[in-house]
């Protein structure tokens, strides 16, 4: 169990030891250092008092499990940040499908204040993306037998719009090619690729020599690149892991123009004195666009 004190600067302090290990946490409040001291409990194989644990808590707990692409992270927590507080503050247990259903209406039409900025109302798909990460955390509040029933499952989360999406016409996407090829060569060979393949940005960038067959005309699709806050460049098994990897083939066009920027490579390498490159789309021949 957890012990809590009151220090002489009015501040509080928790201490925690379980399974061997031993930590505590300095708060302003009570009811701060009594999260803290649930938080680690939970990070010692505890299970806490329940009653403790804010809907922030769970939904942190629920992202530091489950597995998911950094830029999907990345993308809820930028959500996350925009989510009133009263909302984060919830203790998990007093949560019931009305509040949810009436919050997610709220969020829908009222502005708040965030970091003293106003924010909202969220749009219908940011308020999906928000149920996306919700439900699943209190299904791991029912696995870590905090509550008896999720008060998540019976809420459905609002209609996303209908939206049509408008794909250029062959005609422009030749044309803009060859606008490409005028100007920058190496660019009008990404745009052949992308699209001959369908790939995503993400797995064009990632495309290495070994991937791609000139003689059979195929490319293997099996990796993503992405920028995130913590790395220039994070290198994926792409957005549906190896069950994503695909074989495509593409037309003697395609080839061609691979096999000319293929030879311009080389000798821009050759003249910044790097050798041979694993990547297809490179700046410095060390790292993919």
């Amino acid at each position: 169990m957890p012990s809590y004190y009151k220090q002489p600067n009015g501040k509080w302090r928790v201490i925690v030891q379980a399974n061997g290990k031993r930590g505590s946490k300095v708060c302003s409040t009570l009811r701060e250092v009594k999260r803290a001291g649930a938080l680690l409990e939970i990070e010692f194989g505890q299970s806490p008092d329940p009653s403790e644990i804010l809907l922030s808590d769970l939904i942190d707990l629920h992202l530091d499990n489950d597995k998911r692409a950094v830029t999907t992270t990345e993308d809820y927590r930028y959500l996350l940040a925009k989510v009133p507080k009263w909302f984060m503050d919830w203790r998990v247990q007093s949560v019931t499908p009305i509040m949810l259903d009436q919050a997610y209406k709220r969020m829908l039409t009222e502005t708040w204040t965030v970091d003293g900025v106003d924010v909202g109302p969220l749009s219908v798909h940011r308020l999906r993306r928000l149920h996306g990460i919700v439900r699943p955390a209190f299904e791991l509040a029912v696995v870590y037998g905090w509550l008896a029933h999720s008060p998540a499952v019976s809420i459905k989360a609002p209609a996303a719009p209908e939206s049509k999406v408008v794909a250029p016409l062959p005609g422009a996407v030749a044309a803009m090619v060859v606008a490409a090829d005028e100007r920058q060569p190496d660019f009008g060979t990404a745009l052949r690729v992308a699209a001959s393949t369908g790939c995503r940005r993400g797995e064009l960038c990632a495309l290495q020599w070994r991937d791609i067959d000139l003689d059979t005309g195929t490319i293997i699709i099996r990796r993503s690149v992405s920028t995130t806050a913590g790395a220039a460049h994070t290198v994926t098994d792409g957005k549906t892991g190896k069950k994503g990897h695909r074989v495509v083939a593409v037309g003697p066009s395609v080839v061609a123009s691979l096999k000319a920027h293929k030879a311009r490579q080389n000798a821009d390498l050759l003249d910044k004195g790097v050798g041979r490159t694993d990547w297809v789309f490179t700046q410095d021949g060390r790292r993919p666009w």
